[in-house]
This record gives C-alpha cells, sequence and structure tokens, in this order.
C-alpha cells in the first residue's frame, strides 16, 4: 500500500524595499528559509517586525486561504541580534492572534485540517488547533 506524501510550501517573502526574499537579496536581513548563508546582517527588532507584517498583510488581505508559511533557522535567535528577533516575533504574533480569524499551528495541525478541513465558524469549537503541551 502506497503512503500519502504532502508538501508544505515555502512563501516568497517580500523585502521592505519590495524585493522578492527567495534568494538571499545583499539587503536582506531576514533570509527566512536560508538563514544560515545569510551572513552577519543586523535584525532590528522594529525593521523585522515591519518585515514579518507586511509579508502576512500582503497575504491577509489578499484573501489568500493558503497557510503563510514563515520559517526561521534556530540561529537567528540566538547571535547577537537574537533578542530582536524574538522581540519582533513576539509582538508579531500578539498582533496576528488578536484576529478572530488568524492561527498559528504546526504542520501536523495544517495538515489534519487539510485533510479534515473545519469551517472557520466552527473552529472554536472545535480542539483541531488546541494548544497541546
Amino acid at each position: 500500500h502506497g503512503h500519502s506524501v504532502w508538501q508544505i510550501p515555502v512563501n516568497h517573502l517580500i523585502q521592505q524595499d519590495g524585493k522578492d526574499d527567495s534568494n538571499c537579496y545583499d539587503a536582506d536581513i531576514y533570509c527566512t528559509y536560508c538563514k544560515d548563508d545569510c551572513g552577519d546582517i543586523e535584525r532590528e527588532s522594529e525593521v523585522v517586525y515591519n518585515f514579518l507584517m507586511k509579508n502576512f498583510n500582503r497575504h491577509y488581505y489578499a484573501h489568500n486561504k493558503a497557510p503563510l508559511i514563515l520559517n526561521f533557522h534556530g540561529i537567528a535567535f540566538h547571535d547577537r541580534y537574537g533578542e530582536g528577533m524574538k522581540n519582533a516575533l513576539n509582538q508579531f504574533i500578539d498582533n496576528v492572534l488578536g484576529r478572530e480569524d488568524v492561527w498559528i499551528v504546526t504542520f501536523y495541525q495544517l495538515l489534519q485540517w487539510i485533510t479534515n478541513p473545519v469551517e472557520v465558524k466552527d473552529l472554536q469549537d472545535s480542539d483541531l488547533f488546541a494548544c497541546i503541551v
């Protein structure tokens, strides 16, 4: 019997200057899925937060129903700019979770929803996206 294989997309993110983030441009300060290759580039908290919100808003207000995937290498939170990254990410999470139709989920929860979708109006009563500690 065959096994199902799922592929989770990597979103192309737009920098503050409007460039696509997929190739680690030299002006890139986050490089969300190739962080280790981007060198020691300053990541101020406010700039990172604005970057995250710009990409979230671009995705959200386009009514794009695909998930917005944000990938970070762990080193981004442990180098000399790590505190700024942590502060920006915490501020971003607080902002987006203030909306009634936004969830932050694991890949497993995402795949559970894809294979057994629940309408937004029913998610509050569902344990599908429950925080499991």
